[in-house]
């Protein structure tokens, strides 16, 4: 532009042009500064305010709208000093007083309140803005400390109760550091040890203080190696006995707990003991009288089992000579006889029977053996066993069986039918021309058992109130007057009321709602069976063998040989007799025999030990040996047969058991009977044979071999890699499945590696592990002369 024709008024007007242009400018440089100011202002982490003298927030950025619940528009209308917590207003007008008076206040705290009441703690720096020596604004940049608060006040609560737990616990607590100084301990501590040694411990104090004091009982070595052990990591839990300083004897319980530091180490032990002299007297004097009490029930155990065996031994010759008296020719007179010699040998037994059951109860062991069953036939079997009887009495006798009942169960079924006999057995005893219903009705079903009530009804003489107190209770009768008309001893309630709860219910007894007559009942719970019962075989008592089967009877009573030879004979087996086992074993060397029975009680060599003579003959076919007792209680027969024996036979001796054992199957297992060389668990093999089968074990056995072997491979793969915990993994699992399968020796060895690799030094492990396996070498050579299992080659 050309300055020099140009008019005052264009001048002015440009002017003005250049002005407006440079005000636009200045503007938007000034906007886009408070923009960028505020866009700094939001983004920090800080909380940043300014208010005005009288409290009302001029500016506030968006993390302090954001932690107080506020929106922006909010803050205009909102004083400072209302978003102050109550509980905190008096410390910031303190603070704001120090501001005021020129003080600098490096860490100003705030405690405001949220929108939602909620406390939100600040700090950081608070200054005052001054115009004519006047306060003007108040401005803040204050960071969140609510999480941090908040967790320093949960930590000082926790302190505080530790602390109330450490002092007034009934516990004795200390600790002592790597140096072995004391760090801390509760005043039960230094009681303790001032009744005890007369000390009183300081923090600080080395724990030599105690050396002269744990000399005195012997205990600085012990203390010293349980040290140790804590500050290498391992907690120790131990008794320790010593005196106090009036000599009198202190029992303590004791844990030592390692204290790691951030980096692992252990720099501190902590220690809780407590007094258990009392406990421990209290122990003594319960563990003297359990053996009191265990000799007493061993005395009566033994005494038991003779009783049994005394009587069991005469009974043998007067059943066996009842029941071949029945073979012959008799007139109806003779027979009548018979029968009521039969009844009343019978009636002897069963009370022999439920003596023994009870004190085999008492002691804690009677066992239940449940399998699966058909339950309705199970009840039909009941039922069609006791109806000649009620029909004899002119009773009726009915069976009802609730359909909603699993067809197959998993129960005993021996104890079942003895609980329900016995009821069914009462019921006819004490009812004449009446009627006994049975029934059998499902009262809750589950996914996997159900609970079944099992009720006998009669029409009989019922029982009187006052006579009520006397049921399920042993050798206890209704009527037990000398003019009584029923027989009985009053046990068999007494042992079915402890079977039903064995079988998790109860037996209970109610009158009959038609006025006559009583009713007992008793629950019990059954898993479903998910297979079927096992059919049995036709229920034939005993017949003829269908070819002679050579025999050898061994038994140094002549009226028990006298009865058993003359059974044999009937059954059809050519029966040869030895009086002791000398004989036997001249009759073995001469003949081959299928069977033997070999009585247990002889003079000068008993049958156990015979059995094993016999065993280790040289004999072209080894016998099945079934032990021939008067012992019938079933720790006898697992003894038995845990020894050796093929089966096992209870005198007194019936014809249909005689049959049962001569045609039973014939075991493939003959055990080694080397004393010396215990390498199988016989009872355990022998068990598994009974629940499944030979050839389920003969499988089981290799594939544990199998993958023992697999085992073995990467156990010494592991070593070479120094992988120690999977060494330790493979070894428990080895000693459970070698445990489970009677390989007891090996399932022993194992056990032992396992503790030894985890007490001594990596370096040592190599042997130890070489030690095992060398014993696992000898066990593939033994087993063949257990068993015919296959050679490892057939993997």
């Amino acid at each position: 532009m050309n300055l020099e024709n140009i008019s005052k008024a264009e001048l002015i007007a440009e002017i003005e042009r250049l002005r407006q242009m440079l005000n636009e400018d200045i503007i938007q440089e000034l906007q886009e500064s408070n923009a960028a100011l505020q866009d700094l202002f939001d983004n920090s982490n800080d909380l940043i305010f300014v208010c005005n003298a009288e409290g009302k927030i001029l500016f506030a950025n968006r993390i302090f709208t954001q932690k107080l619940g506020y929106s922006i528009d909010e803050l205009p209308h909102l004083n400072f000093q209302e978003l102050l917590a109550p509980s905190h207003r008096i410390a910031y007008l303190r603070q704001l007083s120090q501001l005021l008076a020129g003080e600098e206040i490096s860490k100003f705290q705030l405690v405001l309140l949220s929108k939602h009441k909620q406390k939100i703690y600040l700090k950081g720096k608070v200054s005052i803005r001054f115009e004519n020596g006047k306060p003007v604004a108040l401005r803040g940049i204050m960071y969140d400390t609510t999480d941090k608060v908040r967790i320093e006040a949960e930590l000082m609560s926790q302190t505080a109760r530790l602390k109330a737990i450490f002092e007034s616990g009934s516990h004795i607590m200390w600790s002592v550091n790597r140096k072995r100084e004391f760090t801390a301990f509760n005043q039960n501590y230094v009681k303790a040890l001032q009744i005890q040694y007369g000390i009183t411990p300081k923090i600080g104090e080395n724990l030599d203080v105690l050396r002269n004091a744990l000399e005195k009982d012997g205990l600085r070595a012990f203390w010293k190696e349980k040290m140790k052990r804590a500050f290498t990591g391992e907690i120790q839990h131990f008794e320790v006995k010593a005196r106090d300083i009036n000599g009198n004897t202190v029992w303590q319980e004791v844990y030592l707990n390692p204290i790691p530091s951030p980096d692992g180490t252990i720099e501190e032990v902590a220690a809780i003991a407590h007094d258990i002299t009392e406990n421990k007297k209290i122990r003594e004097s319960l563990q003297k009288a359990k053996e009191v009490a265990e000799q007493s029930l061993k005395v009566k155990e033994i005494f038991l089992a003779n009783m049994s065996h005394e009587i069991r031994t005469p009974m043998n010759g007067i059943i066996g000579m009842i029941e071949l008296l029945s073979l012959t020719t008799l007139n109806e007179t003779q027979k009548e006889y018979v029968e009521t010699l039969k009844k009343s040998s019978q009636t002897l037994m069963h009370i022999l029977n439920d003596i023994l059951d009870l004190s085999k109860i008492e002691a804690g062991k009677m066992q239940l053996f449940p399998k699966s069953i058909h339950f309705q036939n199970t009840l039909q079997k009941v039922y069609d066993l006791f109806l000649p009887q009620a029909k004899q009495k002119q009773n009726s006798l009915t069976l009802q069986i609730d359909n909603q009942i699993s067809q197959f169960l998993e129960i005993d079924e021996t104890r079942f039918i003895q609980i329900l006999s016995n009821l069914v057995a009462n019921a006819i005893k004490f009812t004449e021309k009446g009627e006994i219903n049975i029934t059998a009705e499902l009262l809750e079903r589950q996914s996997e058992k159900q609970k079944i009530k099992v009720s006998v009804s009669d029409t009989g003489i019922g029982i009187a109130e006052k006579d009520r107190h006397k049921l399920f209770q042993a050798f206890s009768q209704i009527d037990s007057s000398t003019a009584k008309t029923q027989s009985g001893t009053g046990l068999g309630l007494t042992i079915s009321k402890q079977l039903a709860e064995m079988m998790k219910g109860e037996i209970s007894f109610l009158p009959n709602p038609q006025g006559k007559g009583s009713i007992f009942y008793f629950t019990f719970q059954a898993p479903i069976s998910q297979a079927e019962a096992q059919q049995l075989s036709p229920n034939i008592i005993w017949q003829k063998l269908e070819k002679p089967l050579p025999v050898l009877l061994v038994d140094d009573n002549a009226i028990n040989r006298k009865v058993a030879s003359e059974m044999l004979k009937n059954l059809g087996a050519e029966v040869k007799i030895a009086e002791n086992a000398p004989q036997a074993f001249e009759w073995l060397t001469k003949e081959n025999f299928e069977v033997v029975f070999l009585d247990i009680q002889m003079p000068e060599i008993d049958g156990i030990t015979a059995l094993h003579l016999i065993r280790k003959m040289n004999l072209a076919k080894q016998p099945r040996i079934i032990a021939l007792t008067a012992y019938a209680m079933e720790e006898d027969r697992q003894k038995l047969l845990s020894e050796g024996f093929d089966d096992y036979l209870a005198k007194p001796i019936r014809l249909e058991s005689l049959y049962q054992k001569l045609t039973a199957p014939t075991s493939e297992f003959h055990f080694n009977q080397d004393s010396q060389n215990t390498w199988i668990d016989e009872s355990v093999w022998n068990s598994l044979i009974a629940l499944t089968n030979k050839e389920m074990l003969l499988e089981s056995l290799q594939e544990c071999i199998n993958e023992t072997e697999i085992q073995i491979a990467e156990i010494q793969e592991n070593l070479t890699k120094e992988n120690f915990a999977e060494i330790l993994k493979t070894l428990h699992t080895i000693k459970g499945a070698t445990a489970t399968l009677g390989l007891s020796r090996f399932a022993q060895k194992t056990a032992w590696a396992e503790k030894m690799l985890k007490e001594k030094d990596h370096k040592q492990w190599e042997n130890i592990l070489a030690e095992w396996q060398a014993e696992w070498n000898i066990f593939l050579e033994k087993l063949p002369s257990y068993i015919p299992i296959p050679n490892k080659e057939a993997k």
